[in-house]
């Protein structure tokens, strides 16, 4: 009975670890799209999956949600390399460019 029982909690155990599983993949990939279409939005062009189109205060919002986003979850993103290479592939170029043009428009130094 005793070894019975330890089986079905093993099994238990594993069918838990295969929900945590599928859970982990489909918050990596919600992550992922969120981030993808947040770069698309900010750089002006309509969203894909949000229904949100691009207004000319759109690139702060993106910039504002992408910070609170990251700084709250930072151990996720520097977890999973599939969301540091979107952020690094589209994210950062963006951001570069925005204080690039706005270090440009208030006289800022440009190298």
């Amino acid at each position: 009975a005793a070894a019975a029982a330890a089986a079905a909690a093993a099994a238990k155990g594993k069918a838990v670890d295969r929900v945590a599983t599928l859970m982990a993949a489909d918050a990596i990939a919600n992550a992922c799209m969120l981030l993808q279409e947040l770069g698309t939005l900010a750089s002006g062009d309509p969203s894909r999956v949000l229904n949100f189109k691009a207004n000319p205060n759109t690139d702060l919002l993106c910039i504002e949600v992408l910070d609170s986003v990251i700084r709250s979850h930072a151990p996720f993103f520097l977890k999973h390399q599939s969301l540091l290479s979107i952020l690094h592939a589209h994210t950062c170029p963006f951001v570069t460019q925005k204080l690039q043009r706005c270090l440009g428009c208030t006289g800022g130094r440009r190298e």
